[in-house]
């Protein structure tokens, strides 16, 4: 947080040497009030007094100061400009009274008691201690204000209380009292307006006013999208100071700023494109900030939600590194893989000016990770100028600057090494805490994934900045940059944003115009582009420039295969991830994967000076993430794609390619069991659902409707045969060197068969329950349910339904690709089966086997569904087994039970009575007294009951139970609705012998004996 002063303590730091200052001082407030010097009065004139000369004269203090000084001050003016412009709002209302103190008032202004005292509040005290609010660049202006006015409304509510505490208040008219404390209530909007005009002339005075403030007061207005972070740039040089950077600063802004005039993205590309300058082609960001706490998981987007997404950072930037919460805390970056984290580092290094700050860009993949934080700094020197600088000596020279330490690539940290750094930050804050306390003060930003941002235990308050995608304008930007660059080879904004999910990501953008350049690729394909199609044409265009630098003159079928190579690999890449349920995988891992594929039998130790097969595989490829880190003299690698999107699109091509060729190779025997060889489908769909993402299979279905319907056809039986064949072997028995990871065998059949599931469903769009035998789907599910994990089959759900059929005459499934749909209710007569001319059922009691299975497996949706029901089932008797059919489907007696119990529908109530009373009449449902009770209280008291629905429930009462109080309760109400209000009798109950039942009964033979059976008791 920005550092909040006191009022005493900001007039203080100040230099204010007055009456005032003795004052707040507690010790000498008693002398200072008895002799009169300085009474409430004089105090608040006092105030105002001191405020507008310690701000009239502010320029000159805080000139050629230190950075972290000139902050510190100009934070405490902040607070003296709040409660000087309150006291001269009060000072405009007047006072109602000029006191006289007592010499009891006097001992309560020391802090001492008095029992005498009527003061419920220390004006003294108030002033000494209470923190003002102070303008920060996470909160918006309103917000500001907000807090201002709020502390005003606080502290005029005090003033009241304390004038009411002395003996003069209470000899003041009600009239006078009255005109004051309304006074009062106007004395927040006052000084609110008296705050405004001296801020905007502090702003004038002292820049950093204005930078504190300029970009949340413009960001909603702000159209135009600002690059290079020049606008940060401009408003820090407004507050430098005019003492130039000596050498060592002025190497490293050197070198920092020749970044500015390279190439926005590293490499090579085709002839006759230009790659534009980093200062062209950087455009700012949008970004949301906030303020997270020790504890807090900033890695999920549910901590994000309600954070107003942001377009102004540089004005944020500048507000931040003028603010002392910068020196206390890091800045903590974060951002998705090519959401330009590193450039943003890059861009701070070269644009804060180097006459106030000291910046050092220290990229973690490329300094030691077993050395302090202080090695990795001095080395980060070093490899930027070539000199040798221990950390004291270079802030030393630093002068009135303030270093700021860039810390770039957190998360390559944690996936390289694959060590835990959770305490990472609490060691850059100690770092901060120990230079502070040298008078070093120091500024850290730490830049990482958003993926692993929960990796890092967050020590304390911590401003948190997570960059978020382009939006189109800012698209729109960085297409004129390279437009301008590339007349010949322009991307149009329109098309670009067509694929939103890539045009977002600044380095994905850049791979969109780079596809596009050969022939205008993306402008000739039209709107109607797929998405796979476009992925493949993505990938298979940059895997052919690769191939064609290595293989020249090479002839065209050479070319598609080796282009085929290369994408396989890349494929096998993708799957190392998917099947361990990984974001990134490390070079010992995917090695061994491509070698268990690629190359069986590989082993051993690989030379230092030969290529692995992982950076054979990836090095090539520019959308592939190398993280690296060096430890023990040894350089640790990760890799990653930079969109989620294009491991998941190849794995979805492996898998279609491989299925093709099972089924090019499937052998037909004249005699015997078809054999099948199953090549790599059946290793690699063995270890995770591909339901786990859901992007695999929306890439699976376009890729298999492009397949030729008798090949779809085919693949279908293939699929089907195999789920029944690969459950009664170890899967993957062909490639037994590759495990991504160990797994029980029975865990394994389920990720394949559920994976052959899924694919049949794809190819066909629905799979038939009688094509999986001998294989019973009952079984299949209750397989996956046991050996799956939880978040495996809450996926397989999400992208699998059931449709619930009859065929010829008998329940049958079909599995197909769930739509968006809540699942559907329990169809009871196609569970158990019952046909629709069945009247009614008696199930099996369900009690008795539900706690038996839940004791010997127990479930938390099982145990949880038993401990809410089991009162119900213990109490209902066969109203729970017993089945009628209600509106089309077959409902249980105790589920009408519970819709007339808590449905807020009249209809729904009405409908549940209907049924559940006719289904009484049939001895064989034999729901038991405390269902009948609670049927006709329900019932008695239900605003739907009608006299027919009243007569059929005494009719039905002496199967379900003759004599109770709750059917009397029935029988009064059907009596009220039948007899003329003024003849109902009070004690219908009490003296059943003055009922007209034959008038009630109106010739039901029937009913009239109900009534008389059910008058003629009491329980």
């Amino acid at each position: 947080m920005r550092r909040s002063f006191s009022y005493g303590d900001a007039v203080k730091l100040l230099g204010g040497d007055t009456g005032l200052v003795k004052l707040l001082d507690r010790v000498s407030a008693a002398t200072v009030l008895a002799t009169g010097g300085i009474d409430l009065l004089d105090a608040r004139t006092e105030v105002v007094r001191v405020g507008k000369h310690l701000l009239s004269s502010l320029r000159d203090r805080v000139t050629g100061l230190h950075r972290v000084d000139r902050t510190r001050l100009l934070e405490a003016a902040h607070s003296i400009l709040v409660v000087t412009s309150f006291f001269e709002a009060l000072d405009e209302a007047g006072l109602p009274f000029r006191l006289r103190i007592t010499k009891g008032e006097q001992v309560v202004l020391t802090g001492g008691t008095w029992s005498g005292s009527k003061r419920a509040v220390d004006l003294v005290e108030l002033l000494s201690n209470t923190t003002v609010p102070v303008p920060s660049a996470e909160l918006p202006p309103d917000a500001v204000i907000g807090d201002i006015t709020a502390f005003y409304r606080f502290t005029a509510g005090e003033v009241v209380a304390f004038l009411a505490g002395f003996d003069a208040w209470d000899d003041l008219p009600p009239d006078e009292r009255q005109r004051f404390v309304a006074a009062a209530q106007d004395v927040p909007v006052r000084a609110v307006s008296l705050y405004r005009a001296r801020y905007r002339q502090l702003a004038v005075d002292c820049p950093e006013f204005a930078v504190w403030t300029s970009g949340i007061e413009h960001a909603a207005t702000r159209a135009e999208v600002r690059t290079a972070l020049e606008d940060m740039r401009g408003l820090l040089r407004r507050l430098a100071g005019a003492q130039p950077p000596d050498d060592r600063r002025a190497a490293l802004a050197r070198s920092y700023r020749a970044e500015l005039d390279r190439p926005v993205v590293a490499g090579e590309v085709s002839s006759g494109l230009v790659l534009p300058a980093l200062r062209q082609a950087y455009v700012a960001p949008r970004f949301m900030v906030a303020k997270a706490d020790q504890g807090d998981d900033v890695s999920q987007d549910g901590w994000w939600s309600g954070v107003p997404v942001r377009a102004d950072l540089d004005d944020y930037l500048a507000g931040y590194f003028t603010s002392s919460r910068a020196t206390t805390a890091p800045l903590v970056v974060l951002g998705q893989p090519g959401a330009g984290k590193s450039l943003l580092t890059k861009m701070l290094a070269a644009q804060l000016p180097a006459e106030d700050f000291l910046p050092i860009r220290v990229v973690l993949r490329d300094v030691a990770t077993d050395t302090t934080l202080q090695d990795q700094v001095e080395a980060a020197v070093t490899h930027a100028t070539g000199e040798r600088l221990t950390w004291p000596d270079l802030v030393r020279s630093a002068g009135p600057a303030i270093p700021v330490v860039l810390l770039d690539g957190f998360d390559e940290l944690l996936q390289a090494t694959g060590t835990s750094k959770s305490d990472y930050l609490a060691r850059v804050r100690e770092f901060q805490q120990r230079e502070a306390a040298q008078g070093r003060a120091v500024i850290f930003v730490v830049t990482t994934r958003v993926a692993v941002a929960n990796r890092a235990r967050l020590a304390g308050s911590t401003v948190v900045l997570k960059l978020e995608p382009f939006a189109d304008d800012q698209v729109r930007r960085w297409l004129d940059v390279w437009n301008t660059a590339n007349p010949s080879a322009t991307l149009s904004p329109e098309v670009a944003l067509r694929f939103a999910d890539l045009a977002g990501q600044p380095l994905l953008l850049f791979m969109l115009a780079l596809y596009n350049a050969e022939g205008n690729a993306l402008e000739a394909e039209g709107a109607e582009l797929a998405k796979a199609r476009l992925y493949e044409r993505l990938l298979t265009r940059f895997a052919r420039r690769e191939v064609d630098k290595s293989l020249r003159d090479a002839l065209d079928d050479q070319v598609d295969r080796a282009v085929e190579e290369e994408l396989v690999r890349l494929s096998v890449v993708a799957f190392a991830m998917f099947n361990r349920g990984v974001q990134w995988i490390d070079e010992t891992e995917l090695d061994s994967d491509l070698n268990a594929l690629l190359n069986p039998g590989a082993r051993g130790v690989r030379d230092k000076l030969r290529l692995s097969s992982a950076q054979l595989a990836v090095g090539r490829f520019f959308f592939v993430h190398a993280a690296r880190a060096a430890h023990d003299d040894q350089v640790s690698r990760t890799y990653e794609f930079l969109h989620a999107t294009f491991g998941e699109y190849l794995v979805a091509r492996l898998v279609h390619r491989v299925s093709l060729d099972v089924l090019a190779h499937v052998t037909r025997p004249r005699y015997g069991r078809q054999e099948i060889d199953t090549g790599w489908l059946e290793p690699v769909l063995s270890f995770a659902p591909l339901a786990t993402r859901a992007p695999v299979v929306s890439f699976l279905r376009e890729l298999f409707d492009d397949t030729p319907a008798a090949d779809r056809t085919a693949l279908y039986g293939l699929f089907t045969d195999l789920v029944d064949t690969v459950q009664h072997r170890p899967p993957g028995t062909g490639h037994p060197d590759y495990v991504p990871r160990p797994l029980p065998v029975a865990r394994r059949i389920a990720a394949c068969t559920a994976n052959l599931v899924t694919l049949a469903v794809v190819v066909r769009g629905r799979l038939a329950e009688d094509d999986l035998r001998p294989t019973e789907w009952h079984a299949l599910v209750l397989l996956w349910q046991s050996q799956l994990g939880g978040e495996e089959s809450v996926r397989l759900t999400d992208v699998l339904d059931i449709e619930r059929l009859r065929v010829n005459g008998q329940a049958t499934l079909a599995v197909v690709l769930r739509k968006d749909r809540s699942p559907l209710p329990v169809d009871m007569a196609w569970l158990s089966d019952l046909g629709p001319d069945t009247q009614g059922a008696i199930l099996p009691p369900l009690l008795d086997d539900f706690r038996r299975w839940e004791t010997f497996r127990p479930t938390w949706s099982g145990g949880h569904a038993l401990h809410t029901l089991e009162p119900l089932m213990a109490n209902m008797g066969s109203a729970v087994n017993s089945f009628v059919p209600h509106q089309g489907e077959f409902h249980s007696l105790a589920r009408l039970l519970l819709v007339v119990l808590v449905s807020s529908n009249p209809a729904e109530r009405f409908a549940a009575y209907v049924t559940t009373l006719s289904a009484l009449r049939n001895e064989a449902f034999r729901a038991g007294t405390a269902y009948s009770t609670l049927l006709f209280n329900a019932l008695a008291a239900d605003e739907v009951a009608t006299v027919p629905l009243l007569r059929e429930a005494v009719v039905a009462a002496p199967i379900a139970r003759p004599r109770s109080m709750a059917l009397n309760r029935c029988i009064s109400r059907l009596y009220r609705e039948t007899v003329a209000p003024e003849d109902v009798h009070q004690n219908f109950l009490r003296l059943p012998d003055k009922v007209d039942v034959e008038f009630m009964a109106s010739g039901d033979e029937a009913l009239l004996v109900a009534l008389k059976n059910a008058l003629f008791f009491t329980d």
